[in-house]
């Protein structure tokens, strides 16, 4: 485990757009959990989206054109609700219907006089289960603690990967079906764990958008899902093909490609949901695009694949020597400190002023002639504070203050 003893703040663009990142102790346990959470869905996903893996899908499944609508419909809904972070509600419902439309598919499987309406029905709801879940991997990945557990827990989701792929091939098609119901409801793990709003949120829009790190999420996205639909992806069925089916390049970039949304997202401050949804969707035009390429009946050489991750991935370490190899160290302030915490635990102006004073060390007969309030009131006010931050002398109030700036996931610091 590596620290780092000074906070670093990445200043892109002059100091117009700044990526706040640090890097500091890695917490082992807790990006194991993430990364646990993270592989099995990764190889739910995987699975579901090969028919000779899943064969409920046998039927038929979701043109690219229903999973366009079905994104842009799920992408729509999270914009139009302006989310931060997705709700309680949202993060349950998705993988407990993700499971159930998936345990009707598989006990539904083979039944003839099913009508195909109802079968397309079902494949529909899971690709919106599959857009949905994918949203809240995204959001899993956020919660590591900074930039060198966001590394690790990648790491070892890729490692993950591979071994339960391996798992997967060595059973029973009843174990195979009963993994792809259960599979979703890992993403209910740490749902009573609520999630802090994202400090001074920068609101998404066409110019806030028009940067940069966001083109290259982009076209990270579209790559991926071209490379998914044309390259050369089987489900592995033994050792030998785990090694060379998916190639490493591919779940390399897609974690690459999370990565790099993950620190956008944090860095430029934007709303995590909603940032989620718009790099999901172009994943979603990447795999229109390799759809229509493979309709058309092109042939797409390996090589245009192994060049897409290439550039994809070297995207990535151009953004990494950009931003983060070279950051400016810029300590934040009092004020700024105040302000931050102050947004978070919902300090009214009053008790902000009140705070800076008594961060400054100022006595509270100070404070009550610089702010030209009485005695009462001076006590009242840091009373409230105390409260709010849950702290109960000056002491923790200032250990609070102190403590390093927030977490990739943008979490407030915690009293």
């Amino acid at each position: 485990m590596g620290e780092i003893d000074h906070p670093k703040r990445t200043i892109w663009n002059g100091g117009a757009m700044q990526v706040h990142l640090h890097a500091e102790r890695v917490g082992l346990s807790h990006s194991l959990k993430i990364a646990v959470v993270d592989a099995v869905i990764w190889v739910w996903f995987y699975q579901v989206s090969h028919t000779d893996s899943a064969a409920f899908l046998g039927r038929g499944s979701a043109s690219w054109c229903d999973r366009i609508i079905f994104g842009i419909l799920v992408t729509a809904i999270v914009l139009l609700l302006r989310w931060d972070r997705f709700p309680r509600p949202f993060r349950t419902a998705v993988p407990l219907g993700t499971s159930a439309v998936c345990a009707l598919l598989i006990a539904l499987d083979g039944t003839e006089s099913l009508p195909d309406a109802v079968h397309l029905v079902l494949l529909a709801m899971l690709s919106i289960g599959s857009f949905t879940c994918q949203l809240l991997r995204f959001d899993n990945l956020a919660r590591a603690e900074n930039i060198r557990a966001l590394a690790l827990t990648l790491t070892e989701s890729l490692v993950l990967f591979y071994a339960l792929n391996l798992v997967f091939a060595e059973t029973s098609g009843a174990l195979r079906n009963a993994y792809l119901i259960v599979a979703p409801l890992v993403l209910l793990v740490g749902l009573r764990a609520p999630d802090a709003p994202t400090l001074h949120l920068r609101p998404l829009s066409i110019k806030s958008l028009a940067v940069l790190p966001n083109f290259l999420v982009g076209a990270f996205g579209v790559a991926g899902g071209f490379i998914f639909i044309v390259g050369t992806l089987r489900v592995p069925t033994g050792l030998t093909d785990l090694l060379y089916s998916p190639m490493p390049t591919y779940p390399t970039m897609l974690l690459l490609y999370m990565a790099l949304s993950i620190i956008v997202a944090s860095g430029l401050r934007f709303p995590k949901a909603s940032y989620f949804s718009l790099v999901n969707l172009s994943w979603s035009i990447g795999i229109a695009f390799g759809s229509v390429v493979m309709n058309a009946g092109l042939q797409v050489p390996e090589s245009v694949s192994l060049l897409f991750a290439a550039a994809a991935m070297m995207s990535f370490f151009l953004f990494q020597s950009t931003w983060i190899d070279r950051p400016e160290h810029a300590p934040s302030t009092p004020a700024q400190q105040v302000e931050d915490i102050a947004e978070h635990f919902g300090l009214t102006r009053r008790e902000r002023e009140v705070a800076a004073l008594l961060l400054e060390g100022r006595s509270l007969r100070r404070i009550q002639a610089t702010l030209f309030i009485s005695e009462g009131t001076a006590k009242t006010h840091v009373k409230h504070i105390y409260a709010k931050l849950n702290v109960h002398t000056k002491q923790e109030l200032i250990d609070l203050f102190n403590q390093p700036p927030a977490p990739i996931g943008g979490s407030a610091p915690r009293p």
